[in-house]
């Protein structure tokens, strides 16, 4: 008796960070459920985000064109494709493989409702959601839809690491601490007991893990979570649009005010803002690690984080997927827009922090460059004490 030959799957996300950290619950569900072979295309400078998740068989990268994979891809003969970003690129692999697609639901027609005339014909249902309705057409018949999409853990493989298939498994924190000297510092290190500790040991310092060291007694201990979580928050100061992002004057301030650690996180084009708010504040509590990490390292400072101060941004969905504290601040965009943090088995650890009731929000779906108002009030008028306060909350 032959065996059945095992179905295969495309998954398309081209960009970005935060869209495809989402996809990981659709990933799963259609490896563990559906019992498909699982490919995925996207863009090779995102690949960094699926090379370590289990439930992928295969990654296809593109640079610009997808004419640089259609020959490796029609040689798959894929069961069906899955397209979740919906777009020219995607349309062009759907006519090259000629297999049955499905897509999901881009809601353009509510969200030019809700940004042109503030009419509200969203409906409440997350984006996960929606890129898991393609998947319904492939379950066996009579199964109905698919149920609630979660995250991965990598804890039923019997590690003891929840890397939820995002982070590289040999990729430890004290890496980390060895390798920035200023988050080092940040953490108190004990660097005398830390040589009599190599001495004792035979290691170099470079071989010691670093919280395995005796420690001073530090002004971060009282914020170390019983978790294991570091004492230190990470604000992601970064955002592809200006409108999205709280001007420096804000986040100069907000900083001044929290007492906890802060590191700060964000691509090189953050870099300078960065260092200006660490010359502001003169404080070395604060330190900036913009345009400084990999996306691999970001992503073990934020799993290593007490809480997230985040902007509507990738690092947003990375922190809900490591089941954070977030604290979300919301300028021109919209939570009901269906992009809040989506956590695992139904949890909310995610604070709105927000401007209600302003008539002019939301100005795009997706952000400007300056405020088509001028006044810039979504996030001049941020709350900057109930960000403060949660920050500093145990």
């Amino acid at each position: 008796m032959t065996k059945d030959k095992t179905k295969k799957v495309l998954i398309i996300r081209f960009s970005s960070i935060g869209d495809i950290v989402l996809t990981a619950p659709v990933i799963r569900y259609a490896k563990e459920q559906l019992k498909y072979e699982v490919h995925f295309l996207t863009k090779k400078s995102f690949e960094s985000i699926l090379v370590f998740n289990p439930h992928l068989d295969k990654i296809y990268t593109i640079n610009k064109k997808v004419s640089e994979v259609l020959p490796q891809l029609k040689l798959e003969e894929y069961d069906a494709i899955i397209d979740l970003h919906k777009n020219l690129r995607t349309m062009q692999v759907r006519w090259a493989l000629r297999v049955p697609y499905f897509s999901f639901d881009k809601l353009n027609w509510e969200k030019w409702l809700m940004v042109n005339f503030k009419i509200n014909r969203l409906p409440k249902i997350h984006i996960v959601e929606r890129y898991g309705k393609p998947l319904n057409p492939l379950a066996p018949k009579g199964e109905g839809d698919i149920g609630r999409l979660e995250f991965i853990s990598s804890k039923k493989d019997g590690g003891d690491d929840d890397t939820i298939g995002l982070l590289d498994p040999e990729m430890k924190f004290f890496h980390l601490e060895n390798k920035f000297p200023d988050l080092a510092k940040l953490l108190s290190l004990n660097r005398q007991g830390e040589e009599k500790h190599d001495n004792q040991a035979g290691l170099s310092s470079s071989e010691i893990e670093p919280s395995k060291i005796k420690k001073q007694n530090s002004p971060l201990a009282k914020y170390n979570s019983p978790s294991g979580a570091r004492g230190f928050s990470v604000f992601a100061i970064g955002g592809a649009h200006a409108t999205k992002r709280l001007p420096l004057s804000k986040i100069i301030s907000i900083c001044s005010k929290i007492k906890s650690p802060i590191i700060l996180l964000g691509g090189k084009e953050d870099a300078t803002i960065g260092e200006e708010i660490v010359q502001n504040i003169r404080e070395d509590r604060v330190i900036n690690m913009c345009g400084k990490t990999t996306l691999q390292e970001s992503m073990q400072l934020i799993k290593n984080a007490r809480k997230v101060i985040t902007h509507d941004t990738g690092m947003m969905h990375i922190a809900a997927s490591f089941k954070k504290e977030i604290i979300s601040i919301w300028g021109n965009t919209i939570p009901e827009f269906g992009m809040t943090p989506f956590y695992a088995d139904g949890i909310d650890r995610n604070t709105i922090v927000q401007v209600e009731n302003l008539s002019c929000r939301p100005c795009s779906k997706i952000g400007f460059e300056k405020c088509p108002k001028g006044h810039f009030r979504c996030m001049m008028d941020i709350d900057e004490d109930k960000i403060v306060d949660l920050a500093d909350s145990q």
